[in-house]
């Protein structure tokens, strides 16, 4: 099999993600209109990304089968940063309207903390992405395996 390259898979990760990310929010919207329920999950964003890695390693797998552990970590490693900027982006635009509307003022220590934050959601999302996406590419092999086992016996019988 010819190997993938690693900017196509990060920009399959990222559809997945952006179309994760869209279908979480119309499941929300659904739940809240329609069943009047008030949807508090902070953790849905880390859904989110899990899905989209593990996705990635379904589909990374079909086309590549067991890659190397080092290539492994780089896609993590992109993609997790693509996710952190894709989330610095919308925070800091939030950050900006807040400002901007006069909701909140920030201090001379808020650009600190929030640098802080980014670096440690980055180490975060980098390894709950390499965890997914291991977990992605060990299903698709399991899958693999067991259609190959199933096409053995019929062809048997």
């Amino acid at each position: 099999m010819l190997s993938v390259s690693t900017g196509r898979l990060v920009a399959q990760y990222a559809l997945y993600l952006i179309g994760g990310t869209l279908a979480a929010i119309a499941l929300i919207w659904a739940i809240e209109t329609y069943g009047k329920m008030d949807f508090q999950s902070s953790a849905m964003g880390f859904l989110v990304i899990y899905a989209a890695a593990s996705g990635l390693g379904s589909f990374w797998w079909k086309r590549e089968a067991d890659p190397a552990s080092p290539r492994r970590w780089r896609v993590a490693l992109f993609c997790g940063l693509l996710t952190v900027a894709l989330q610095g982006a919308l925070m800091a635009l939030i950050v900006a309207g807040g400002v901007a509307l006069g909701e909140f003022t920030l201090g001379p220590q808020d650009g600190k903390i929030f640098a802080g934050i980014m670096a440690g959601l980055a180490v975060l999302v980098v390894l709950l992405i390499r965890f997914a996406l291991g977990m992605g590419l060990r299903q698709a092999a399991r899958v693999a395996r067991q259609r190959a086992e199933r096409a053995a016996r019929v062809s048997q019988g």
